[in-house]
């Protein structure tokens, strides 16, 4: 394999390289995609608290977009953050969503859940 090939020759110029050739490539999980938007007042940190509260479920941020700008609201600059998640459907959804909640609720924050795909929303 010519990839292998050329870590080889790296290895020769004395970087230490592992590689492992696998036959069959590992599948992921059965996964829901879910849309979380965030708005309110800007500081420093909420991407930090938003994006670890939810890879705490073992959940993959597969997009985070971010758009700052003044808000009118005593002068200060508010935000928009647009989260595309996959979320594995051996996680509780409903948990996630407490969680997000209850910190949005401590950051003095909004959520928006945008799409939630294949999720039966009428409990």
């Amino acid at each position: 394999d010519e990839l292998l090939t050329n870590l080889l020759i790296l290895r020769e110029q004395g970087l230490h390289i592992t590689a492992q050739q696998i036959e069959e490539p590992a599948e992921a999980p059965e996964a829901l995609d879910v849309r979380l938007r965030f708005t309110g007042d800007d500081r420093p940190g909420i991407v930090h608290e938003i994006s670890t509260t939810i890879s705490g479920f073992g959940i993959n941020i597969l997009r985070l977009g971010t758009v700052v700008g003044p808000t009118g609201t005593d002068g200060g600059n508010g935000f928009e953050i647009t989260t595309h998640l996959s979320v594995p459907i051996v996680v509780d959804l409903d948990a996630v969503l407490d969680a997000v909640g209850t910190l949005t609720d401590n950051l003095g924050i909004a959520l928006h859940v945008e799409d939630l795909t294949d999720v039966d929303t009428d409990d």
